[in-house]
């Protein structure tokens, strides 16, 4: 396995990247309406983990806030 990852550092660096072949185009039909349901919770003693790889996501661009609207 050492030799694995050693051979590929770049892949598994721990860092997400970019797709870097052609763009794909997601077909969502005009009258899709989204499903929200009620978040599941997350266990006190996990929370930091959560909260420091949410912040992690969202400083690589792969999350962001959503402005207006209600929040």
């Amino acid at each position: 396995m050492e030799t694995v990852l050693a051979k590929y550092d770049t892949i598994f660096d721990g860092k997400l990247g970019c797709y870097p072949h052609r763009k794909i185009k997601l077909e969502i039909p005009e009258d899709a309406r989204p499903i929200q349901k009620r978040p599941y919770p997350i266990p006190y003693r996990q929370e930091h983990a959560f909260n420091k790889e949410l912040g992690e996501m969202m400083n690589d661009g792969v999350l962001w806030r959503k402005h207006g609207g209600s929040e």
